[in-house]
């Protein structure tokens, strides 16, 4: 009886998926029910490369959750291509994805649909007809740091009509000013590791900024030590000391408005003489 009452209280979108009866692994999400809806599609796509095939399938076959893998993209279902600039790999596009990604969820048929026209990235490699091996490498370790945290979402692969690849993610409104020298200001109460990574990530030289693979060993290592005491844990000391005074001097600002006399905050009866008969 108490199982059935703590079930209650357990979101639809959490239970049991109703087409197998299988346990969901996350909000909506039955691994069962996905990997054989996309295994079913397997056969009505291709990149036209073994390689791409494989990384596709292999994100799709091991997703815990909506978004947690690649697609392959058509390039037809772009509209609004647009050339924002180009860099040592090759050059960026926007583009209006007029089905957009798959994260959406239907409440009332229990499902997965399309959000609809989005913006979106395309990062192409110039000259990858013949696709290489590093270009591979640089998507694995795309989606190996942003399927642990969404930071800035891949959501898969398509070719131009030129037969280049491209990887199709988030579109980040300011991202060329800041590649042409803009540089947000650093809040005081930012941990010094933190503010160190996001100036590395800035340097004007391409090669003496850090790697998505190095950014995601650090970031975990950071989490790992956190909350450990060590010296650096003298870092989120300072900076919660800063947010402290920082809060402190805006509650000496802030002043109440004031309150009428007559105001009441308790409850008591309300005379309407309209009303009586």
């Amino acid at each position: 009886m108490e199982e059935q009452g703590h079930s209650k209280f357990i979101p639809k979108e959490l239970k049991d998926c109703p087409e197998c009866g299988k346990p969901r692994i996350s909000f909506g999400w039955c691994k069962d029910c996905e990997t054989n809806s996309m295994k079913q599609n397997f056969l009505y796509w291709t990149s036209e490369n073994k390689e791409i095939d494989e990384l596709i399938r292999h994100t799709q076959l091991n997703a815990s959750q909506t978004c947690d893998y690649l697609e392959w993209i058509p390039f037809e279902k772009f509209e609004m291509v647009k050339y924002i600039g180009s860099g040592g790999f090759g050059s960026v596009y926007s583009a209006l994805w007029m089905e957009g990604p798959r994260w959406n969820w239907d409440d009332g048929a229990q499902e997965w649909a399309r959000a609809g026209p989005m913006t979106v990235a395309l990062k192409r490699l110039d000259n990858s007809q013949k696709i290489s091996s590093s270009f591979i490498n640089q998507i694995k370790t795309y989606h190996k740091c942003l399927q642990s945290a969404p930071l800035a979402e891949t959501f898969g692969i398509t070719k131009d009509p030129t037969s280049n690849y491209m990887i199709v993610m988030k579109y980040y409104e300011n991202a060329k000013s800041i590649c042409d020298g803009e540089r947000l200001e650093i809040p005081d109460d930012t941990p010094k590791i933190y503010a160190e990574l996001m100036q590395q990530c800035w340097d004007n030289e391409p090669g003496n900024r850090p790697t998505a693979s190095y950014l995601y060993k650090k970031l975990n290592w950071i989490n790992l030590i956190r909350d450990n005491p060590n010296p650096f844990d003298d870092n989120y000391y300072i900076s919660e000391e800063k947010r402290f005074k920082m809060a402190s001097q805006l509650l000496k600002i802030y002043t109440h408005p004031e309150i009428h006399p007559e105001a009441h905050f308790t409850s008591r009866p309300l005379y309407f003489p309209e009303f009586q008969t």
